[in-house]
């Protein structure tokens, strides 16, 4: 079984499962399979926005991470930290909140992992909201006076 890969003529090494193989019988006949499988484009405008919100906040925990902000003992048990956002995806969705703030640092907080799975049901109160969107305006005033 190991010769395939020897220099072996395809016709010498096995012709009863080449017989299996030729044109149509092979599933992937020119790429029948792959042209088959149905594509799964995030078609729902929720995801579209849960995977933005997901992008800005791996860029925003990168960015944490080469300045030292991470701590070191995150993990997913109970009493170890975990990242959470203060905004929920679905609550920022429902808001009309821009995905880079839900990801951004003003809505990133690092809990344990008790208290973030005690709080997988609970939205963030109105107030919490407008704190941490002219926390992050005030980020992006001050980043864009930086470059100037």
């Amino acid at each position: 079984m190991w010769g395939w890969n020897k220099g072996i003529p395809l016709a010498e090494w096995n012709p009863k499962v080449i017989g299996q193989w030729d044109g149509d019988k092979n599933p992937n006949w020119e790429g029948k399979m792959n042209n088959e499988r149905p594509a799964t484009p995030p078609d729902d405008e929720f995801i579209q926005y849960k995977n933005a919100c997901k992008k800005a906040t791996y860029r925003s925990v990168y960015a944490m991470r080469r300045e030292g902000l991470v701590p070191e003992n995150t993990g997913k048990r109970p009493e170890d930290l975990q990242l959470d956002h203060i905004i929920p995806f679905r609550q920022g969705y429902e808001a009309g909140i821009p995905p880079e703030v839900i990801g951004g640092r003003c809505n990133l907080q690092y809990i344990t992992g008790y208290e973030n799975r005690h709080k997988w049901d609970i939205y963030a109160d109105e107030q919490t909201m407008i704190n941490i969107l002219k926390e992050h305006e005030n980020g992006i005033l001050n980043r864009s006076n930086r470059s100037l």
